[in-house]
């Protein structure tokens, strides 16, 4: 899949300004996280009700991947979840192997397996990919 085959949308969260950026590329979960790292900031962090909502906005008819994983059900950069979306009967940990999580169109969240591949969406700002060359 090209570049030409990405499509990006931005939603600039009101109040706190988290960036989110619906990635439309069908990558695992770890890939995804290193592709946010690379580009933005992370995979996406939702901390509360109404940054589940715009993150809600973005993935109608998506299921993606978000930054939380099951160690103790942290975040990607480390940091502990207080807020969580699971819909009913999640997580389920379904066959041993479902460490990483989703959200769904519908608006909540499940365990999935990290090797699933699906969109995601990153947080933070686009880091701008021009680099500076100097003539000698």
């Amino acid at each position: 899949m090209g570049i030409a085959d990405i499509f990006i949308f931005f939603l600039v969260a009101q109040g706190d300004q988290k960036t989110y950026t619906l990635i439309e590329e069908n990558k695992k979960w770890e890939d995804a996280q290193s592709y946010c790292r690379i580009n933005y900031t992370d995979l996406a962090m939702i901390e509360n009700e109404q940054e589940n909502q715009k993150v809600l906005s973005l993935i109608t008819g998506h299921e993606v991947w978000i930054g939380l994983y099951r160690e103790a059900w942290m975040w990607s950069d480390g940091s502990n979840s207080s807020f969580q979306h699971w819909r009913v009967g999640q997580p389920s940990n379904e066959g041993f192997s479902q460490s990483c999580v989703a959200e769904f169109p519908d608006h909540d969240w499940a365990d999935r397996p990290c090797q699933s591949e699906i969109p995601f969406i990153c947080q933070g700002g686009k880091i701008n990919s021009l680099r500076h060359v100097s003539a000698c």
